[in-house]
């Protein structure tokens, strides 16, 4: 029994030793092939990355060789480029017009986007400078990452300029948009430069039929009957058919019914607390006729418009024939405008019974008519014509277009096209009744005044200057003077 028991446990010593052993060559087995296997993978590996570095060099020495053989292209050459400048002004057309430019500009040149934003910075003025230094020190005071990209400073700008409603703006002043006073060509610029701006792209049956229901009626049945394939066959004839007009003594702006009307946004708010220099009632022209059926020429023969001067209602006449532009002594001493010195003093004998006079002093009269806001410089006279009169001086500077048979002013001012319409005649014979009704009231409330009639400095300065003959009125009690007066060589009439 204890032999047996020996063997047995012999045997199991030899077995597992037998199975380390194998264990172990199995172990070193594995391990060789895993390091032959991560060996051969390397190799390859090696290899494929030698031969991706090969090809590169020799791509890049191909194309290295390309360039040599053709020189690359001298962007426009010695040509010097000049970035539009951005001034900040809250007015969506004018900056996506401004990154349209900017755009054409850094297209001509292989700038890179940190030298597009130098360059396009070197540029901004006025509100877009301090806006931009803002943005640019709040972000590194935040700690935040500096604007690298050109599209990021876009999207930045446009985000601050260009408001978010910006483009539905768009789609209503498409949709409302007609010729009215406008010419074919005007129209069909104005349609397809919002048909850009709002991105619409439509088929060209429906931009065709926006374009022939936006045109005057009488243009438009002609149209109609005309065959046409392509958008600028239909804008010819269009034009064909207004210049056919026009040869038959017709005007732009006056074609049939159809008119312009100016929406009811676009109305001033004029505040009925605040009381107009001139008459309650009376309102400032609008700047766009109304449609109040048919219209002739002969309705609207006069120059006069309404407008307002610090919110109160005041007279404007357009006259073509006068020289300067002129303003009311009455009006500007009534409002407490501003007067200053004329820098160069004349005499004048115009619109008035007291002779010649000198005119030294002017005026900055801010006018608005509708949405036509301007700052006029004016020459101060006593007028009792009207309280501003505008001459050549400002249709030149303006650039004035005045249409003869409709008697209507147009002009464009900063980027948008204004129609002054004046007042009929029987709206400039109430405002003159009014204005000689409110003289009267003021001289007779003059007359019940005591008054000082001796002449004083002044007005013996101006007779003077006007080199007329003095008349003396004086008491025969005061014999005492006109013995002076003789004394001194005085000559009395």
């Amino acid at each position: 029994m204890g032999n047996e028991s020996d063997e047995e446990a012999e045997l199991v010593r030899k077995s597992r030793l037998l199975r380390e052993e194998m264990t172990e060559q199995l172990q070193q087995t594995l391990i060789t092939t895993v390091a032959e296997m991560i060996k051969t993978s390397i190799t390859g590996l090696r290899d494929e990355i030698r031969q991706e570095l090969r090809q590169a060099t020799v791509s890049r020495r191909q194309r290295r060789d390309h360039e040599v053989r053709r020189p690359k292209k001298e962007e426009l050459g010695g040509v010097k480029l000049k970035i539009p400048p951005f001034h900040g002004k809250v007015d969506p057309d004018a900056y996506l017009e401004w990154e349209k430019k900017i755009e054409i500009v850094f297209n001509c040149k292989n700038y890179t986007n940190t030298q597009r934003i130098q360059l396009a910075a070197t540029e901004f003025y006025d509100y877009a400078l301090s806006w931009w230094d803002q943005l640019v020190t709040m972000r590194r005071l935040n700690q935040e990452y500096p604007v690298e990209t050109w599209s990021e400073m876009k999207s930045l700008m446009r985000k601050r300029f260009v408001p978010s409603h910006y483009h539905r703006d768009l789609h209503q002043r498409l949709r409302k948009l007609t010729q009215g006073a406008k010419t074919v060509e005007e129209y069909y610029q104005d349609m397809e430069l919002l048909m850009l701006r709002a991105s619409i792209s439509e088929d060209r049956e429906a931009t065709m039929s926006r374009f022939l229901g936006g045109l005057n009626r009488e243009i438009q049945d002609k149209v109609e009957m005309q065959h046409y394939v392509e958008i600028e066959e239909m804008l010819h004839k269009a034009i064909l058919v207004e210049q056919q007009l026009k040869r038959k003594g017709h005007s732009r702006g006056s074609y049939g019914t159809t008119r312009f009307q100016s929406p009811k946004e676009d109305k001033p708010n004029y505040q009925k607390e605040s009381k107009p220099y001139q008459k309650d009632d009376t309102k400032p022209s609008n700047i766009y006729s109304k449609d109040k059926g048919k219209t002739g020429a002969s309705g609207s023969k006069t120059r006069d418009v309404k407008c307002l001067v610090q919110g109160k209602v005041c007279s404007l006449i357009i006259d073509g024939g006068s020289c300067v532009n002129v303003a009311s002594e009455t009006m500007v001493k009534k409002l407490g405008l501003q007067v200053q010195k004329h820098p160069k003093p004349y005499r004048l004998q115009w619109l008035n019974e007291q002779g010649e006079m000198r005119v030294s002093d002017q005026v900055v009269v801010p006018i608005t008519i509708g949405r036509y806001e301007d700052e006029i410089l004016c020459d101060v006279i006593p007028m009792e014509a009207s309280h501003i009169l505008l001459g050549r001086p400002w249709q030149s500077d303006r650039h004035v277009i005045h249409d003869g048979f409709t008697n209507k002013h147009s002009f464009e001012f900063r980027g948008k096209k204004t129609v002054l319409v004046p007042l009929t005649p029987k709206e400039v014979q109430e405002d003159q009744l009014h204005l000689q009704k409110k003289k009267e009231i003021e001289l007779e409330t003059d007359l019940n005044k005591q008054h000082s009639f001796y002449a004083k400095q002044g007005d013996v300065k101006r007779i003077l200057y006007s080199q007329n003959s003095i008349l003396l009125l004086m008491c025969f009690q005061k014999i005492v003077l006109m013995v002076y007066l003789q004394f001194v060589g005085l000559s009395i009439r």
